[in-house]
């Protein structure tokens, strides 16, 4: 059964700019549905109220000259309504070859307990929902805040932008930057060419993108993070972080248990512990060790200049090899360390144990110093 909604009114076709413009609002009885999914070729906005029905408004525009004509073609555009299982199905659908749009602007019930938003190519928007919500637009920006439940969305190539989640995330844009505040579950967040910038999230974080930076504030159960190129940053992790890039830069603070993988670009980490795997192929690593205990770890440059500031009360034993020829290339501030040549000149190797010894820390240089500091 597919009819219009019940309570609708058109107003007056009238003229705004090019455009020949007419406005239709109603409302429908959802009779008690769970499951509310909209389709529609133009923008959406949705907002959760406490209310039993669903009112609309439905703003038309066609570039039709004839005033004749762009009426017709105006009282052909409507919002449908029909049952499907537990829930409503809501159509608006343009007349092909015309140069026809339509925004629609919804209020629902908050109550649902999913809620589907589809755009031919369009921007959709989404507010105060308790349930999950999906949205799905060819190529239009997408933003959703106050939103209880999981959230899934994707775009062609638009924006994102995500307020506050109870929930998981899923989102992916074929082109666009992803933002979001807060993120109550797991978040999978993914981009052919754009910036990810998470301020909080209470799970495991999975991003990657192709074309842009990644910025993680907050992660309260670890990242994994991979960029083509572009800056990884991760300022807190309470669990392990993954990073990699091809050609960018990592920075990592307050972390434990960490990898990282750098085609060409430096590596930063700062007040991390644990497990510590870092290698760079050609860039410098900069590793500031923090407080908490120390697992076996390595870290590798192809091409660049290790840095590694250690604690004075930190039990480690230390291996450090640089195979840049004709000299001493380790410099350490600890005289339980201390560097001589072997192979002939072709390695210079530094072997020794801080406060008796603990984990393995292996540092490996190819063509740059070594250089083991004090933490002051």
């Amino acid at each position: 059964m597919v009819a219009a909604c019940a309570a609708q009114t058109d107003s007056p076709v009238v003229r705004e700019g090019k455009y020949w413009v007419q406005t239709a609002s109603g409302s429908a009885s959802l009779a008690g549905a769970l499951l509310l999914k909209v389709s529609t070729h133009g923008a959406v906005s949705l907002q959760g109220e406490t209310r039993g029905n669903i009112g609309y408004v439905l703003k038309k525009r066609t570039r039709i000259q004839d005033p004749a004509r762009a009426r017709a073609l105006l009282k052909g555009i409507a919002v449908k309504a029909s049952k499907r299982g537990e829930g409503w199905l809501l159509e608006v659908r343009l007349p092909s070859g015309w140069e026809t749009s339509a925004e629609l602007q919804l209020r629902v019930p908050r109550g649902l307990r999913e809620t589907i938003l589809e755009s031919q190519g369009e921007s959709i928007e989404a507010y105060d929902l308790d349930g999950a919500l999906r949205a799905d637009s060819r190529g239009g920006r997408l933003q959703v805040d106050r939103i209880q439940g999981d959230v899934t969305v994707r775009t062609g190539g638009g924006e994102v932008h995500l307020g506050k989640v109870g929930g998981n995330v899923l989102c992916f844009s074929g082109g666009g930057a992803i933002a979001a505040d807060t993120i109550g579950g797991e978040a999978g967040l993914n981009t052919e060419g754009g910036e990810i910038d998470v301020k909080v999230a209470k799970g495991l974080v999975r991003a990657s993108t192709r074309g842009g930076s990644i910025r993680i504030e907050r992660a309260e159960r670890g990242v994994t993070a991979e960029a083509r190129a572009g800056l990884i940053d991760v300022v807190r992790a309470g669990g392990p972080v993954i990073a990699q890039t091809g050609a960018g830069a990592i920075r990592i603070r307050s972390a434990s248990n960490v990898q990282c993988q750098v085609e060409t670009g430096p590596v930063q980490l700062y007040g991390v512990s644990g497990g510590l795997r870092v290698t760079t192929h050609a860039g410098s690593i900069l590793a500031e060790l923090g407080g908490k205990p120390l697992q076996d770890s390595s870290f590798s440059t192809g091409s660049g200049d290790i840095t590694v500031l250690i604690p004075s009360n930190l039990a480690v034993t230390v291996q450090a090899f640089s195979t840049y020829p004709g000299g001493h290339r380790i410099i350490s501030d600890f005289s339980e360390i201390r560097p001589r040549l072997s192979q002939g000149e072709a390695e210079t190797e530094a072997l020794g144990t801080i406060n008796g010894g603990g984990p393995l820390l292996r540092l490996t240089a190819s063509g740059g110093t070594i250089y083991l500091r004090r933490q002051r």
